[in-house]
């Protein structure tokens, strides 16, 4: 079930990165059909991404709702991992909120990858397509920064998204409180504009 060794990720018909195993993992399986797809979602899979959203973000509140808003919304870019057998295992969606003041900010609304499939690197690699989607249409959408709300206690997520170069800053408003009762901390990274002429 987990990627060989040198298999390749492809995005929308380009290679995109090779994955590395680790030469210890022995729960490698070589016969996996190849290849794992990074690409922009099919509407014919919102139900999958908000079933398999739904499950991983139980712990923190119910975003079945919130996740059917978001996948129906227009101008939401979703991005998904799929295996042409096992079908999605991982998703990100990024989208553009409009502040009380009248300016706009890039959300990172949510990113998971099923349980089965995490240390793969799976997540960086969505959350590294998002940051690219983000820089695309930063001068589109007018913004300078990507931000993201993440549970205290999800030591994993923060990690994640620290070593991708987002910090924590103080909320422009009162952080929301989990179910778990852990604070959302409000994380941001800087982007670098992609010219038009480069897209």
């Amino acid at each position: 079930m987990l990627p060989n060794r040198g298999q390749l990720f492809k995005v929308s018909g380009a290679r995109f990165a090779v994955l590395g195993q680790n030469a210890s993992d022995r729960t490698m399986q070589p016969s996996l059909p190849q290849p794992l797809s990074l690409r922009p979602m099919r509407p014919t899979e919102r139900a999958a991404i908000q079933r398999l959203g739904t499950r991983l973000f139980e712990p923190f509140g119910d975003y079945q709702s919130a996740l059917h808003t978001w996948l129906r919304s227009p101008g939401v870019v979703t991005s998904v991992v799929s295996h042409p057998e096992e079908g999605l295992v991982g998703f990100t969606l990024l989208g553009l909120l409009k502040k009380n003041s009248g300016e706009s900010q890039a959300y990172l609304l949510g990113i998971g990858v099923d349980p089965e499939w995490r240390g793969q690197g799976l997540g960086r690699l969505l959350l590294d397509s998002t940051l690219g989607e983000a820089r695309k249409r930063s001068a589109r959408w007018g913004i300078n920064d990507l931000r993201l709300e993440v549970a205290s206690s999800n030591r994993s997520a923060r990690k994640l998204f620290e070593r991708a170069g987002f910090a924590a800053i103080e909320p422009e408003r009162d952080p929301p409180n989990y179910s778990t009762g852990d604070e959302a901390l409000t994380m941001t990274r800087t982007l670098t504009r992609i010219e038009a002429a480069s897209e």
